[in-house]
């Protein structure tokens, strides 16, 4: 083993001595052991992931039910946000066809075409402030309970849809082991 270690470690270093180029690297040996183990673990946690994760989301939405009122809210909140987002699309279209008449516009017409412009941007930019203004909508309470159990950098990526890896699965039953999961294994 000593000598294999040695031997790679002689072609990391001829590789971070060459330029860069593709061409100048020396050929790097993988043995097929360490190759067959490091597919066979990709894929041991791909199953892992696949048999677990819709376990662990559907135990959490057990155990953590979201309330009736929150989810009529929620919905209430993105039909909102969608058509304040159509609102928004059907000003863009209308402001491109005016720009587009006021391209082949007669001098005349060109100022009425100009007032109208600024009129669909104006309502444009309201539009998009009250899209701002909206509040973010509300996590399902069996997500904000996962988030408890993981880290920071990570709660964007934990979602109802999103695929969970092995670490997302790990840390949120971890966290709820004694209360929940244990009951459930």
């Amino acid at each position: 083993m000593g000598c294999t270690a040695s031997k790679n470690a002689e072609k990391y270093e001829a590789i971070a001595e060459a330029d860069h180029d593709p061409d100048n690297l020396p050929p790097m040996e993988i043995t097929l052991l360490d190759f067959l183990a490091g597919h066979m673990l990709r894929t041991a946690l791909f199953q892992f992931e696949d048999a677990m994760g819709p376990w662990v989301k559907a135990t959490m939405q057990q155990h953590f039910p979201d309330d009736p009122a929150a989810v009529v809210s929620a919905v209430a909140l993105e039909e909102q946000r969608c058509a304040l987002a159509k609102q928004q699309s059907d000003l863009s279209t209308r402001r491109e066809a005016l720009q587009s008449q006021l391209r082949t516009a007669s001098s005349v017409n060109r100022g009425d075409l100009h007032k109208q412009v600024r009129k669909v941007e104006s309502e444009w930019r309201d539009v998009k402030e009250q899209l701002a203004t909206l509040r973010p909508p509300q996590l399902p309470a069996w997500i904000e309970e996962s988030h408890k159990g993981i880290g920071r950098a990570m709660k964007p990526f934990v979602t109802a849809d999103a695929r969970w890896d092995a670490h997302v699965i790990v840390s949120v039953m971890r966290a709820h082991l004694r209360d929940i999961f244990s009951l459930e294994l």
